[in-house]
């Protein structure tokens, strides 16, 4: 970023943008384009990147013109996109490649199989077997979940989470089969 910006960006010389589609007042929480959008753009350029972030969180949140009831509406629309079974395609989109590959069409290869049982191990395994260590890949999760929920949510976001919700759905299964065994 230093090289690109000649200044520190500790991110990405975008993040205010991109902030600013994703949380707008016109904004869906998955793609849009706000209508003032390129007269914005036009506006920022030539900006430090500093300046121009915060121009972009400034017509963020000025487009609610005080009431953010519909920004906490979108923020648990979100919220769930990010956590529901369905793939939001944003560049690639999962059900189109599904045509091409069997295997990725198999339901035990998709975040609708992984999410809720990873999701339910992960409780589980924090409410019954708590102990500091099993909670570094929870921690993980919550950290990269609030980290994207200020952009625009889509399917490929929930990938680096994927890695932990196959482990908790192991131990979910592992933790059912073994409670249906015991009874």
């Amino acid at each position: 970023n230093y090289l690109v910006s000649g200044e520190f960006v500790l991110i990405s010389t975008n993040v205010g943008e991109t902030f600013f589609l994703g949380n707008n007042i016109e904004a869906n929480g998955i793609q849009s384009w706000n209508k003032d959008f390129k007269l914005f753009k036009e506006a920022v350029e030539g900006m430090a990147p500093a300046e121009e972030y915060d121009f972009w969180l400034k017509k963020t949140f000025e487009s609610y013109k005080g009431n953010y009831y519909p920004f906490l509406l979108l923020t648990l629309k979100k919220i769930a996109f990010f956590l529901g079974c369905w793939d939001i395609p944003n560049n690639i989109s999962l059900q189109a490649s599904e045509s091409f590959s069997r295997l990725l069409a198999f339901p035990m290869f998709q975040y609708s199989f992984f999410g809720p049982l990873g999701l339910t191990g992960m409780v589980i395994m924090c409410l019954l077997f708590f102990k500091i260590r099993n909670l570094l890949p929870v921690i993980l999760y919550l950290s990269y979940f609030i980290s994207v929920l200020p952009l625009m949510i889509h399917g490929r976001f929930r990938l680096a989470v994927m890695p932990y919700l196959i482990i908790y759905s192991g131990f979910f299964l592992d933790f059912l089969f073994s409670t249906i065994k015991l009874k």
